[in-house]
């Protein structure tokens, strides 16, 4: 019996959609308390979770240990300090509140736009709320969470972009809004922002091939390698190094730059298949991620190619910016535990452009019918 059934049972008096709808109100609260008894326990000192290497220079940046920053979110914690609001517990608990409502609420409009399906909806926001990495960077001070925040707000302008009927005073807002976060994401992470004004960017000219996928992805390979061969990855490959990350826990310890142009591509496609997809395991963790994360993710996008006639331009979009992210920092990035927190950007897109799919084919089902 499932827990929806059971809660049915209770509410037998109100209609399906509306017990859909109190339904998500209960799952949102039932999984901020269970959260915020973590976020608890964790302060008291009774668990150990957060506390890593990252929040540690946050809070050190935040309260004037440290003085190079590195990224715009240590400088909002110290612009916090400095006005005397900051507190380490006060900005993880912040956190924990970002991920539980306002992320599940932003990732519901990026697809649904408050209607459609409601069990679709609720199993929408069943998978974000249990998201393993998303829980655990907002048990400290990390920046993930505020950056994802950053990036749902900007796949919602883009949304609003992509879904007007013609270019007026509103597209040109959205545009600006879009711009403003796209800015954002950059000082917040580099690699993000860039990925948000390629994919912008390149859109026009991908939305050739949006009808003809393979076309599509043969084209990408073919500019990775042309990009590759004329020198244009050769800073963000000397990043990486000839032989990986040779510090920083689990590595995979492959080198791109240097090599011969095929051996870039095996290597760059290994590279990609071991981090974007999770299949380099390592540990019970790895495996626990695996489970939840990459097979969700793996699972849908199978989904999406095989419905690939329901991807509309929106979800061509976020399907270019989850390829041009995860390009990105497959070529710079050799670590896999860094990788596991990295992906977030290019799962997320992928999941709105499955719920968007779904509900268009079921749709169109319901319409036959």
């Amino acid at each position: 019996m499932s827990l929806f059934t059971t809660w049915s049972r209770f509410v037998p008096q109100m209609k399906n959609k509306d017990q859909v709808h109190y339904f998500i109100i209960f799952i949102i609260f039932l999984a901020l308390f269970f959260r915020l008894v973590f976020f608890f326990l964790n302060a008291l000192g009774y668990i150990s979770l957060g506390g890593q290497s990252d929040a540690d220079y946050y809070d050190d940046y935040a309260t004037g240990v440290a003085v190079n920053a590195v990224n715009l979110w240590p400088v909002i914690l110290r612009w916090l300090y400095e006005m005397g609001i900051y507190s380490r517990e006060w900005v993880s608990g912040f956190l924990i509140i970002l991920s539980t409502l306002m992320i599940p609420l932003l990732f519901d409009r990026a697809f649904a736009d408050g209607e459609g399906s409601g069990k679709a909806r609720l199993v929408a926001l069943l998978g974000i709320l249990g998201y393993p990495t998303l829980f655990f960077y907002s048990l400290d001070v990390y920046r993930d969470v505020f950056m994802l925040f950053v990036a749902m707000l900007g796949f919602l302008a883009a949304k609003k972009v992509f879904s007007s009927p013609r270019f007026g005073l509103k597209v040109y807002f959205y545009m600006l809004l879009y711009c403003s976060f796209s800015t954002l994401a950059f000082y917040l992470r580099g690699y993000l922002g860039v990925a948000f004004f390629l994919s912008f960017l390149l859109f026009p000219v991908a939305k050739l091939t949006q009808n003809h996928p393979f076309v599509f992805f043969s084209g990408y390979v073919v500019a990775v390698v042309i990009s590759y061969i004329f020198g244009f990855l050769d800073p963000i490959l000397l990043y990486r190094g000839e032989d990986g990350f040779l510090t920083g826990g689990a590595t995979l310890g492959v080198g791109l730059y240097g090599r011969s142009a095929p051996e870039f591509l095996l290597l760059f496609v290994y590279s990609f298949v071991c981090q974007v997809l999770g299949l380099y395991i390592t540990s019970a963790a790895a495996v626990f991620v695996f489970v939840f994360e990459s097979v969700p993710f793996l699972l849908c996008l199978i989904f999406v190619m095989r419905n690939w006639r329901f991807v509309n331009g929106y979800c061509f979009y976020l399907m270019i910016f989850s390829l041009m992210y995860s390009t990105v920092w497959v070529l710079g990035n050799d670590n896999l535990g860094t990788a596991v927190r990295l992906r977030i950007f290019t799962y997320m897109p992928v999941f709105i452009v499955f719920f968007v799919v779904y509900m268009a084919k079921k749709k169109v089902a319901g319409a036959r019918q």
